[in-house]
């Protein structure tokens, strides 16, 4: 079962923002390589106007305005999950995003908490 990782993988992510700054974390997770991103498993962090500040599965992202952006299925995800880290400060959403794995279409589960001014998701493909 891979939840409690997901929920690790965001607590970690917040833990190198308060410990090497905000700046360096968001680096950190832009590489697809790095400690953060392995495969299909990568941090993002997107702001809450849905700009994207550091993508561990596909860095072109970086400086990307998500807010507009639809799965397949027409979802706004990140829309949600800027309203329930408003509300809740982390949650849960399910979308379907490409597999950087398998350049594929998957459903996807991310679980993602609020820090500040970012949001940290973390998923998993299903």
């Amino acid at each position: 079962m891979l939840f409690p990782t997901l929920t690790l993988a965001a607590v970690l992510a917040i833990f190198l923002m308060r410990t090497k700054g905000k700046e360096k974390a968001l680096f950190e997770f832009s590489k697809p390589h790095g400690e953060f991103a392995k495969n299909d498993f990568y941090i993002f962090a997107v702001d809450f106007n849905g700009k994207t500040l550091a993508h561990g599965g596909n860095p072109a992202f970086v400086g990307r305005d998500m807010s507009s952006e639809r799965d397949s299925d027409g979802k706004f995800f990140i829309r949600e999950m800027i309203e329930k880290a408003r509300t809740n400060g982390n949650g849960w959403t399910n979308y379907k995003w490409t597999n950087p794995a398998t350049n594929k279409i998957e459903d996807k589960s991310t679980y993602f908490m609020r820090y500040n001014d970012v949001i940290l998701g973390c998923g998993v493909y299903k």
